[in-house]
């Protein structure tokens, strides 16, 4: 699932340094290093250990939760799974400018990570919206903002979180 992916912190999270040459299932794994990988940081999942448990709730479609190994400022990070995001890299976006309005209540992602995961498709993050903007994505805002009436002057597409998030996806 996670492992040889590029992954993108979609929250502020605490990590512990995982020791070298030491079985990422053993007791003794962690040194007493830690830091915080901030929201939007890009990292890469070296390894993810699903516990044998877990790997029959795998197969029956059901969720787990892997142990989540990254490599983060050159060392190995035992993290958690669900403060990442998967990003496949790829130009869906190459040359066109996203600005956001509102907050992400679907994926809660926060702005940091959604700027990471625009650069990672090549497009650029904008804050506010102009002439050349290519979508504004909207959160539940009450009301229109200010974004979103310049974006209708404008012309410019208004789609949510979950139409961004599938239309990167391609689903």
């Amino acid at each position: 699932m996670y492992s040889g992916k590029i992954l993108v912190a979609k929250e502020k999270n605490t990590v512990t340094a995982v020791k070298v040459n030491v079985s990422p299932t053993s007791r003794q794994r962690l040194t007493q290093e830690r830091t915080v990988i901030p929201a939007g940081a890009v990292v890469m999942c070296v390894y993810e250990y699903v516990p044998e448990s877990s790997l029959k709730n795998r197969e029956k479609g059901m969720p787990t939760t892997p142990y989540l190994f990254v490599l983060y400022e050159d060392k190995t990070w035992e993290a958690t799974p669900h403060t990442y995001g998967i990003v496949e890299p790829s130009d869906v976006l190459k040359g066109k400018s996203i600005c956001f309005t509102g907050e992400d209540t679907t994926t809660k992602g926060t702005r940091e990570y959604w700027k990471a995961v625009v650069e990672a498709y090549g497009g650029s993050y904008s804050s506010a919206v102009t002439s050349s903007t290519a979508y504004l994505v909207m959160g539940n805002i009450p009301g229109p903002t200010t974004k979103a009436r310049k974006a209708k002057e404008k012309g410019v597409p208004c789609i949510s979180y979950t139409e961004f998030e599938k239309m990167l996806t391609g689903s």
